[in-house]
C-alpha cells in the first residue's frame, strides 16, 4: 500500500487541506516537519481513520478518536470528512469517510476501485473495513505497527525487563492467545477445586438429610443401609397404595347415587315454580286485552299521520308569508326615503365642480417644478459631503506625516535590537547546552523509575507486615475453632451414649462394646430427648465447619506471607542493582538516595534553565526579525499614503469650485412662494388630497345611488311572488282539512278533532305495546312446554331423601381423602430420600474421578504459569522466539549502523523470577570484547540500537501479517540525540530502506534534519489552523 494523496476538511486543526505524497515518489527519504503541535500527528490519524474507520489513538487513552477530531473551526452546518487515495498492487482506490457528527449520528463511508473495468462503490462501513483488511492483509493495529515507529517507545522497550517487553511484544505479536490460554486454564483448575469441594460438602448435607441415616459416616456403609431402608419404604407403600383404591371406589359410588337424586329433588322444585309462573299469566290476561285495543287505535292513526302533517305544514306556510309580506312593504316604504336624501347630495357635489378644476391646474403645474426642486437639493448635500471629505483628507495628512516619524524611530530601535541578540545565540554554545539537557533528562528519568521502585518496596514491606499479623490471627482463630470442635465433639458422644444406655437390653449386644451383659449402664440424670441430640449433631456440624473454614484461612495467609517474602527479597536486589547503577553513571558513588535526588535536579534545573534562555534569545531574535520586517513595510506604506492623501486634497478642491457655481444658476429658475422642495412636496400633496376626498365623496354617492334603487324593485318583485304563494297555500290547507275530516268520520263517527292530536302523542308507545303482546304470548307457550317436560322426567318418581345420602357421601370423601394424604406423604418421602441415595451415589463416584483430574491440571497449570526450573511462562516461550527472530534481524543493521562494534545478546539463563527471565537483552561490544548493559549505551547509541530494534521489529511484524509489503514507513522523533556521524548512518540505513521499493518518511522538529533532509513536507500553525507546503533544496536564510 502506498499513499497517493491524502484530504482533510475539518478535521483536527485542519479546515481544508490536500496533502500529495507523489511530491515525494522519486526520493529515497523525506521528512515530516512542523513545531508541536501543529499538526503532524494529525495526518496519521486521518490516513488510519480513512482506512480502518478508527485513529492512532483507537483506545482513546489521549482522547484522539475520529469524533473528538472534528474542527473546531467548522461551522455547524460543515461536514468533517477525509479523503484518502492510495496504491495497492498497481491499482488505485479512494476511500471517503465522515465520523460520527451533528449532521449524521453514525459514521459513514464511500470506498471506490475499479475491477475487471467496472467502477465499484462500497457504502456500509462494516463491508468498506473487510473489504480494506482483505485487499492490504492487515487489521488497523498492525497498521499503526508496521507503518509508524515510535522511537521513544522502543528506547523504553530496549532498557526495560523481561516484564516490560512482554507487554509490548505481547502486543506487537498479539500473544494475548496463550496468556489468555494460561488464564484460562487456571481459571479451570479453581472452577474444579472449588466443585471438589462443593460436592464434597454437598455430599455431606445430602447424608444427614436421612435421619434414620443420619449416624452413618462412612459413604459406602451409608448407601449400604440406605438400600435396606428403601426396601422396607417400598413394601409400605404399596399396601398403602391399594387402601387407598378401595376408599376411592367406595366414595365415587356413593357420589353417583347422590347425583342421581339431585337431579330428580331439583326437577320437582322446577315443576312447583312453573305452576306459580302459570298463575301470574293468567292474571295479566285483562291487561294484554286493553293494550291490544289500544294498538289497533294506534295503528289506524299512524296511517292518516302523512296527511295530518302535510295539514300543519300548509297552515305553518300561510302564517310565515303574511308576516313576511307585512315586513317587507314595511323596507319598500324606508327605501324611498333614502333615495330623496341621496339625490340631493348629488345636486350638492355638482355645484362644487369649477373649484375643483382649478386646484388640479395649480398641482400640475407646481408638480412640473419639482424636478429642478430636487436637483437644488441634491447639489446642497454634495457640496456639504464634498466639504467634510475635504476637511478629513486634510486631518489625515496631518496624522500620516506624524505616524511616518514614529515609525522611523521604532525601525531604527528594533536594529539595534536585533544587532545586540545576533551575539547571544552562537551555535556551538547551542549545542553544548542541548547535549547536556538531554544527559540531564535521561538520569532524571532513571532516578524517578528508581524512586518508583523504592515506594513499590515500602508499600511491599507494610504489605508483608500486615501479612504477617493476619496470619498471626488466623493462627488463633483457627486454635479457637479447634477447641470448640472438640467440646462439642464430647457432648454430642455423650449424649449419644445416655441416650443408647436407655435402649440396653439384657442378651443384647451393646453396639459400643457388643457386650451382652450391662450390669452398670450409665447413671443418667434425666432422660435424653431426641431433639437434644439432633441439636448436639448440628452444634457438632456447625463447629466442625467452623474449623475446616479456620484451618484454610491459615494455610491462604501463611501461603500469601511466603509469597511476599520472596517477591521483597526480589524487589530489594533489584533495587540495590538499580541505584548503584544510577550513582556510577552520575559519578557520585558516595551519594545516598535523597543527594543523588538533589544533585541530580539541581543538574538538570541549571541545564535546563541555560537552554531555555537560549531558546528564548532565538525566539526573541526572530521575533525582533520579522517585527523588523513589518515596520519597515509599515513605514513604506505610511509614506505612500501621504503622498496619495496631499493629491487628493487638491482635487477635493477644485470639485467644490464647480458644484458651488452650479448650485447658484439653478435658484434663480425656482419660483419664491416655496423656499425648498419639501415646502413644495407639501403644497402638491394638500391639493392632491383635496382632489382625492371629492372624487371619492363623488364615486360614493353614485354607487348608493344605484345600490338602492337596485333594492327598492328588488323588493316590489318579492312582494307579488309572496301574495301569490299565500292564495296557493290556503287553497291547499282547506282541501286537507276536508280530507281528514272524512277519514275520522269513517272510522268513529262520535269522535272529535281532537282525536288526531291523541292518538298522535302515543304513537311513540305502539312498539314496545307489541313487544309486551308479543312477550305475554311467548311466555304462555314456554310455560306450557317446561311443564309437560317436567312430568315427563319425574316419571311418578317420589321425592328423594337426599340429606342421608349426603352425609354418606361426606363420609367417605373424609376417608378417602385421609388415605391419598397418607399415601403422597409416603411417596414424597419415599421419593426424596431414593432421590438422596442417588446423589450420594453420583458424587462419590464423581468425587474419585476429579480427584485425579485435579492433580493433572494442577501440574499443566503451573508449567503454563512459569513456575518451572526456566521460570518462563507459556506466553514469555512463545514471545522468546519471536524476539529472536527479531533480534538476528535487528543485529544485520545494528552491525551497519556501528561499524560492527555492537551485538544485541539475548540471555539464556533464568532470573530469580519471572521478572528477569526470557527476555533479558544486552549488547556485546567488540572493541572490548565484553557483553554490557544495554543501560550503558550513550544517548547516541541508544537511539542506534532502538532504531535497529524498531525497524526489525516493523518487518517481523510484516512476516507474521501474511508477508504483505506495505510501501511506506514513518519514524517519529529521537533523531536530536545522535552525533553528526551517526546521524548519517541512521539516514543512510533508511535511505537504503527495502531497496529504495518504500516510502520512508522522518516525523521530527529537529533543526539539524531540516539542514540534511532535503525534500520536507513542512507543517505549520497560523492562528490554530494547520497548512502544509513541499520543500525540494535547502531554504536559503
Amino acid at each position: 500500500m502506498k499513499p497517493l494523496k491524502l484530504k482533510l476538511e475539518n478535521f483536527g486543526s485542519y479546515v481544508d487541506e490536500t496533502i500529495d505524497f507523489t511530491e515525494f515518489d522519486e526520493v529515497p527519504l523525506f521528512l515530516i516537519s512542523g513545531k508541536t503541535g501543529s499538526g503532524k500527528t494529525t495526518i496519521f490519524d486521518a490516513m488510519c481513520f480513512s482506512l480502518f474507520g478508527s485513529t492512532t489513538d483507537d483506545d482513546n487513552r489521549n482522547g484522539r478518536t475520529a469524533e473528538k477530531l472534528r474542527s473546531d473551526f467548522a461551522d455547524a452546518k460543515e461536514l468533517t470528512r477525509v479523503t484518502f487515495w492510495f496504491e495497492h498492487q498497481k491499482k488505485n482506490y479512494q476511500v471517503v469517510r465522515e465520523p460520527k457528527q451533528d449532521r449524521h449520528k453514525t459514521q459513514k463511508v464511500n470506498l471506490f476501485y475499479e475491477k475487471n473495468g467496472q467502477k465499484k462503490e462500497i457504502t456500509k462501513v462494516t463491508d468498506a473495513n473487510h473489504f480494506i483488511e482483505d485487499l492490504l492483509g492487515i487489521n488497523a493495529e498492525q497498521f499503526r505497527q508496521i507503518v509508524l515507529l515510535p522511537q521513544g517507545k522502543f528506547r523504553e522497550f530496549l532498557e526495560s525487563d523481561s516484564n516490560n517487553k512482554n507487554e509490548l511484544l505481547a502486543e506487537l505479536f498479539g500473544t494475548q492467545l496463550y496468556a489468555d490460554w494460561t488464564q484460562k486454564m487456571k481459571d479451570q483448575l479453581t472452577t474444579m477445586q472449588t466443585a471438589s469441594h462443593d460436592s464434597q460438602k454437598q455430599m455431606e448435607q445430602l447424608m444427614v438429610g436421612i435421619t434414620e441415616l443420619a449416624d452413618q459416616k462412612e459413604p459406602a456403609q451409608w448407601l449400604k443401609t440406605a438400600a435396606e431402608l428403601m426396601q422396607q419404604r417400598q413394601q409400605a407403600l404399596e399396601k398403602q397404595t391399594q387402601d387407598a383404591k378401595a376408599a376411592q371406589a367406595k366414595a365415587e359410588k356413593l357420589n353417583e347415587q347422590f347425583h342421581v337424586e339431585q337431579n330428580l329433588q331439583q326437577a320437582y322444585n322446577e315443576l312447583a315454580k312453573n305452576q306459580a309462573a302459570k298463575q301470574e299469566l293468567d292474571q295479566q290476561l285483562p291487561m294484554i286485552q286493553s293494550q291490544q285495543h289500544l294498538i289497533d287505535e294506534l295503528q289506524w292513526a299512524r296511517q292518516q299521520q302523512s296527511e295530518y302533517d302535510a295539514w300543519q305544514l300548509a297552515q305553518s306556510t300561510v302564517l310565515g308569508l303574511k308576516n313576511s309580506l307585512k315586513q317587507r312593504k314595511s323596507q319598500a316604504k324606508r327605501l324611498d326615503q333614502q333615495l330623496q336624501n341621496l339625490q340631493k347630495s348629488s345636486q350638492a357635489l355638482q355645484t362644487q365642480q369649477p373649484l375643483i378644476d382649478q386646484i388640479n391646474q395649480q398641482k400640475i403645474a407646481l408638480e412640473n417644478q419639482l424636478p429642478r426642486y430636487q436637483e437644488t437639493a441634491i447639489l446642497k448635500q454634495q457640496i456639504q459631503t464634498e466639504q467634510q471629505q475635504l476637511k478629513h483628507l486634510t486631518d489625515e495628512a496631518q496624522s500620516a506625516q506624524t505616524a511616518t516619524q514614529q515609525q522611523i524611530n521604532q525601525v531604527d530601535q528594533l536594529t539595534r535590537q536585533a544587532q545586540k541578540l545576533q551575539q547571544q545565540t552562537d551555535s556551538r554554545l547551542i549545542e553544548r547546552q542541548l547535549e547536556a539537557r538531554n544527559v540531564s533528562q535521561k538520569l532524571l528519568e532513571r532516578l524517578q523509575t528508581l524512586q518508583q521502585h523504592h515506594q513499590v518496596i515500602i508499600k511491599q514491606q507494610n504489605s508483608l507486615q500486615q501479612a504477617k499479623m493476619a496470619q498471626k490471627q488466623a493462627t488463633q482463630n483457627y486454635r479457637t475453632a479447634l477447641t470448640e470442635f472438640q467440646t462439642a465433639d464430647q457432648k454430642h458422644a455423650a449424649l449419644q451414649i445416655a441416650e443408647l444406655a436407655t435402649h440396653l437390653k439384657s442378651g443384647y449386644p451393646c453396639p459400643v462394646c457388643g457386650s451382652i451383659e450391662h450390669p452398670q449402664p450409665g447413671n443418667l440424670v434425666a432422660q435424653v430427648s431426641l431433639d437434644e441430640i439432633q441439636a448436639a449433631g448440628s452444634a457438632l456440624k456447625q463447629a466442625r465447619q467452623e474449623l475446616d473454614d479456620a484451618q484454610a484461612q491459615l494455610a491462604k495467609t501463611q501461603e500469601k506471607e511466603y509469597g511476599l517474602e520472596e517477591q521483597l527479597k526480589d524487589q530489594v536486589q533489584d533495587y540495590t542493582d538499580e541505584l548503584t547503577q544510577l550513582k556510577d553513571a552520575s559519578q557520585l558513588p558516595d551519594a545516598d538516595l535523597d543527594q543523588l535526588t538533589l544533585e541530580l535536579r539541581q543538574r538538570a534545573q541549571t541545564a535546563e534553565k541555560d537552554y531555555a534562555q537560549t531558546q528564548m534569545a532565538i525566539q526573541e531574535l526572530k521575533a525582533i526579525q520579522q517585527q523588523q520586517q513589518a515596520e519597515q513595510q509599515k513605514l513604506d506604506q505610511l509614506t505612500q499614503r501621504q503622498q496619495e492623501l496631499d493629491q487628493t486634497r487638491q482635487q477635493q478642491a477644485a470639485k467644490m469650485a464647480e458644484l458651488n457655481g452650479e448650485l447658484t444658476a439653478k435658484l434663480k429658475q425656482l419660483p419664491n412662494e416655496f423656499a425648498d422642495l419639501n415646502a413644495a412636496q407639501q403644497q402638491v400633496q394638500v391639493w392632491q388630497n383635496q382632489l382625492q376626498k371629492y372624487q371619492q365623496q363623488t364615486e360614493q354617492t353614485q354607487a348608493e345611488l344605484q345600490d338602492y334603487q337596485k333594492q327598492a324593485a328588488a323588493i316590489q318583485a318579492t312582494i307579488k311572488r309572496d301574495q301569490e304563494s299565500l292564495a296557493e297555500q290556503l287553497q291547499r290547507a282547506q282541501q286537507l282539512q276536508e280530507t281528514l275530516q272524512q277519514a275520522l268520520q269513517n272510522h268513529d263517527p262520535k269522535a272529535e278533532w281532537s282525536r288526531f292530536e291523541t292518538d298522535f302523542k302515543q304513537l311513540n308507545q305502539l312498539e314496545s305495546l307489541q313487544q309486551t303482546v308479543n312477550n305475554y304470548q311467548q311466555a304462555i307457550k314456554v310455560n306450557l312446554d317446561r311443564y309437560q317436560h317436567l312430568l315427563k322426567e319425574i316419571n311418578n318418581r317420589p321425592r328423594p331423601q337426599i340429606a342421608a345420602t349426603q352425609q354418606a357421601l361426606n363420609k367417605a370423601a373424609e376417608q378417602r381423602d385421609q388415605k391419598q394424604r397418607e399415601l403422597g406423604q409416603l411417596k414424597e418421602q419415599f421419593g426424596q430420600q431414593q432421590k438422596t441415595v442417588h446423589q450420594v451415589e453420583e458424587l462419590q463416584k464423581v468425587q474419585g474421578d476429579q480427584q485425579a483430574e485435579l492433580d493433572r491440571l494442577a501440574d499443566l497449570v503451573n508449567t503454563m504459569n512459569g513456575k518451572n526450573n526456566s521460570n518462563l511462562s507459556l506466553e514469555r516461550y512463545v514471545l522468546r522466539h519471536y524476539f529472536k527472530a527479531v533480534l538476528e534481524n535487528a543485529n544485520r543493521r545494528l552491525h551497519d549502523l556501528t561499524n560492527g562494534r555492537y551485538e544485541f545478546v539475548l540471555d539464556d539463563n533464568s532470573g530469580s523470577n519471572t521478572k528477569w527471565s526470557g527476555l533479558e537483552v544486552s549488547v556485546r561490544d567488540g572493541d572490548v570484547g565484553k557483553v554490557r548493559s544495554v543501560h550503558t549505551l550513550s544517548g547516541g547509541e541508544t537511539f542506534v540500537a532502538s532504531l535497529a530494534m524498531a525497524l526489525s521489529l516493523g518487518e517481523i511484524i510484516q512476516q507474521q501479517a501474511g508477508g504483505i509489503q506495505i510501501d511506506a514507513l514513518f519514524v517519529d522523533e529521537g533523531f536530536g540525540s545522535l552525533d553528526p556521524d551517526a546521524l548519517n548512518k541512521a539516514l543512510n540505513a533508511l535511505q537504503t530502506l527495502e531497496g529504495n521499493s518504500r516510502m520512508v518518511g522522518i516525523i521530527s522538529h529537529v533543526a539539524e534534519l531540516e539542514e540534511r533532509i532535503p525534500d520536507q513536507l513542512k507543517v505549520s500553525s497560523k492562528e490554530g489552523k494547520s497548512h502544509v507546503s513541499y520543500q525540494h533544496d535547502f531554504a536559503v536564510n
